[in-house]
């Protein structure tokens, strides 16, 4: 899990594909499929094939349930910000509300509204680019490895959390983080119960790790 931790810190760090780790670090093939469990894409697999973003792909599973799977793909970085995204930059009342008590606080932020220029990761093919392409707001999440934010995010691993894009740009215009602390992913991967496990009992699409 440590691995896991510094795998996202390094895609964080480069913005580009999390190629390998610090020394010390570890990794190992297993069975047990979990939230924060590391998958990587078989070489050649029909689905890596028919659809090329699944080539040698890094995903990281963010919730596993009886019902339902969700991944992200941690190493696709795309030319576009998030003011590009649809949607991304809207505020509303209450985002309006929480703007206005941090210029009360002394928090006036720049020229440039905080959060337009971070740098945004596909995720994967459900609830992401099929949206952008419509004009509606995709399904994105921020993942980052601050253990000070972990009461405003959601504990994936130790050492990695998920939040709201709005709640990173709050910590980014308190000076509580920093813009390269967070990787904006735009859409996710989704299985329906089993349907993973399935296709890992299978063999040829999938490498579970932890």
């Amino acid at each position: 899990r440590d691995f896991r931790a510094r795998l996202v810190q390094q895609g964080l760090a480069e913005g580009s594909r999390p190629s390998s780790v610090e020394d010390g670090g570890w990794a190992y093939q297993t069975d047990l499929l979990e939230q924060g469990s590391l998958l990587l894409s078989v070489p050649g697999d029909y689905w890596s094939l028919r659809r090329q973003y699944f080539g040698k792909v890094v995903m990281l599973v963010l919730e596993h349930g009886d019902e339902f799977t969700m991944g992200v793909v941690l190493n696709r970085p795309t030319g576009l910000v998030a003011a590009n995204i649809s949607g991304l930059m809207e505020t509303d009342f209450a985002g309006q509300i929480q703007k206005e008590i941090l210029k009360f606080a002394g928090f006036s932020g720049t020229s440039t509204e905080v959060g337009e220029d971070w740098k945004v990761w596909f995720g994967g093919d459900c609830e992401g680019w099929e949206q952008l392409a419509s004009g509606e707001t995709p399904r994105h999440f921020c993942l980052h490895t601050l253990e000070h934010l972990e009461s405003s995010s959601r504990r994936i691993i130790k050492g990695v959390f998920v939040t709201s894009f709005a709640q990173a740009r709050a910590h980014v215009e308190k000076g509580e983080a920093s813009k390269e602390d967070f990787m904006l992913i735009v859409g996710y991967t989704g299985w329906s119960g089993g349907q993973l496990q399935s296709e890992l009992d299978r063999g040829g699409a999938w490498i579970l790790g932890a």
